[in-house]
């Protein structure tokens, strides 16, 4: 019994690997980047409040994260703080 379990559980194992992609398909992401933060904030702020997709409004929020440099002015350092607390805002109470 236990050996066909094992076997049951190898072969959903490998089915998995063999059908998942290599790469998710990324075309949102590159388009996003070129947003504004303002405008990725709303993106986010409305993706977790209005339509409950917490991956989407993760995906701006760590947009904004990725453009931070020590070499930013406040107001951008400031933006970079809010999207940060937004993702854990996020993984907290959604993921």
């Amino acid at each position: 019994m236990h050996i066909k379990l094992f076997h049951i559980f190898l072969f959903i194992i490998i089915s998995v690997t063999v059908f998942a992609k290599d790469e998710p398909n990324p075309e949102f992401y590159k388009r996003w980047t070129g947003l504004s933060d303002e405008t990725l904030i709303e993106m986010g702020r409305e993706y977790i409040l209005e339509n409950i997709m917490p991956d989407s409004a993760l995906v701006c929020f760590t947009i904004i994260t990725n453009r931070y440099s020590p070499k930013m002015n406040k107001e951008e350092k400031l933006r970079c703080a809010s999207a940060f607390n937004n993702a854990g805002y996020i993984y907290f109470y959604y993921l």
